[in-house]
């Protein structure tokens, strides 16, 4: 019986000849094939006799991983920056037509992550948000691209990106780069006051009261007011002028020691009180002495 829909994948010709086209294999997964394909017939030797006959040909196929987009190179314009300074990442992807998405991640030295992913939506090769589509320039069939994110923590780190490709939801290209250092906010004074003033050499009066007032900038530091102890970071203090109230210092101390000390300080003199001259006796007027009645004779 011959086949003549076109919807079938064999047909028999006019002229009786079977051709097969289209015909699946359900075969999907990668890897090396041999497929064979064998032809019966039979061929007739006596009167009632017939000799069945086989032909075989066999054909190799590969079936190969469907594309993605590849990402070649991942690093970072530095391998240390401070905390709040905004990271320079450089990449470049391969065949960037099959971009869906890339995603940057922040993993400590044992691989887990410790702050939450950063997304970000590619369309023809681009970054979907127009404020970063001049982030990426294209040459020979791939893209590099460039954008800087903020530092949020101190520690050591290493930056992981991973490319997404169109509908294709198993297979994703992922990229570490070298571990980066995160330093602490630098220490900063941001000042320092006694009376509002910032002055170094102050002159001040023997039992008056004087206003300290300081702030002070950093991160696991100790903030020391010399000679009067720990105090916070930001803070004022009244204290009264003695005669040994001669330098007052802040000192402010990295409790890691990766940063050195900073500190700021006042030479004073003090203006002493003089002790008020007795009222009773005057150097300038001495009192003289009654002299004594002598007996006149009688």
């Amino acid at each position: 019986q011959k086949k003549t829909s076109k919807n079938l994948p064999c047909q028999i010709t006019s002229q009786d000849e079977l051709i097969c086209n289209q015909f699946e294999t359900g075969i999907r997964t990668k890897g090396k094939y041999i497929f064979d394909i064998k032809a019966k017939y039979r061929q007739r030797q006596a009167f009632f006799s017939q000799n069945i006959q086989t032909i075989t040909q066999t054909t190799n196929v590969e079936i190969l991983e469907k594309p993605i987009a590849e990402v070649l190179d991942f690093k970072t314009d530095k391998l240390q920056y401070h905390k709040g300074e905004n990271i320079v990442f450089d990449w470049s992807i391969k065949r960037p037509e099959l971009l869906d998405k890339i995603e940057v991640l922040t993993k400590i030295e044992q691989n887990t992550q410790v702050e939450e992913s950063m997304t970000f939506k590619f369309k023809k090769s681009t970054f979907d948000d127009p404020k970063l589509k001049d982030k990426c320039k294209g040459q020979d069939n791939k893209i590099k691209c460039a954008i800087s994110l903020p530092t949020k923590k101190a520690g050591n780190f290493i930056y992981e990106l991973k490319a997404y490709s169109l509908n294709i939801n198993d297979r994703v290209s992922p990229k570490s780069s070298n571990q980066v250092e995160v330093l602490a906010k630098p220490i900063k004074i941001v000042f320092f006051k006694i009376n509002g003033s910032d002055q170094l050499n102050q002159v001040l009066n023997e039992g008056k009261n004087v206003t300290l007032t300081w702030q002070v900038e950093g991160e696991n530091i100790q903030v020391k007011l010399v000679p009067y102890g720990n105090v916070n970071q930001k803070g004022s203090m009244n204290v009264s002028v003695t005669k040994n109230f001669r330098n007052i210092t802040l000192l402010v101390t990295d409790i890691s020691g990766k940063q050195p000390n900073q500190e700021k300080g006042f030479v004073i003199t003090v203006n002493e009180i003089q002790p008020s001259p007795n009222p009773f006796i005057s150097p300038l007027n001495p009192i003289a002495p009654i002299p004594s009645p002598k007996n006149k004779p009688l």
